[in-house]
């Protein structure tokens, strides 16, 4: 499930953005992406920034997503949280390799942002949106034109999972 996200930069901050994802679950090796997007295109360096309000009964992971293009197994990094005790940074380096998955407590801080500078990827978390904490940063090379996101899939296979996302802003 894929919707253009060209709206991001004149949509108010408090404007709230449905995802839902039916039947899109990872799994190891984490080569080809199942999942829902709802994306635009960043040229150059940039970033975007969410809240996660919701993921009802942790169904599934949602967050933001920077992606060198839209197929399956493009290179990408990757920022989601459960919304109850975990967060997720996956990161691929190479087109069709495997990715690099690993979690880690949620602090209760469900904005997430993303920031581009060049080939260096650097993933925060808040838990107001004003105090940020670097969570992760990776170099990966990627073409200049990226396409940016919310993402979301399922925590369990043959399911369905939403999240409810506010305050995205991509610049």
């Amino acid at each position: 499930d894929h919707r253009d996200l060209h709206s991001f930069p004149t949509r108010r901050s408090s404007d709230l953005w449905n995802l839902s994802a039916t039947n899109c679950m990872n799994n190891a090796p984490y080569s080809n992406d199942a999942l829902a997007l709802a994306h635009r295109s960043l040229c150059g360096n940039g970033s975007i920034t969410a809240l996660v309000n919701s993921v009802p009964g942790a169904a599934g992971w949602a967050g933001v997503t920077m992606r060198e293009r839209m197929s399956p197994e493009a290179k990408k990094v990757q920022l989601t949280t459960n919304r109850t005790n975990f967060h997720r940074r996956e990161v691929r380096f190479n087109t069709g390799g495997n990715s690099e998955v690993q979690q880690f407590a949620s602090a209760q801080r469900y904005w997430l942002r993303l920031v581009r500078q060049g080939n260096q990827f650097s993933a925060y978390v808040s838990s107001n949106g004003t105090k940020w904490f670097l969570a992760y940063s990776a170099n990966v090379t990627m073409n200049n034109c990226i396409e940016v996101g919310l993402v979301l899939y399922n925590q369990t296979a043959n399911s369905t999972a939403s999240a409810v996302f506010s305050n995205v802003i991509v610049s």
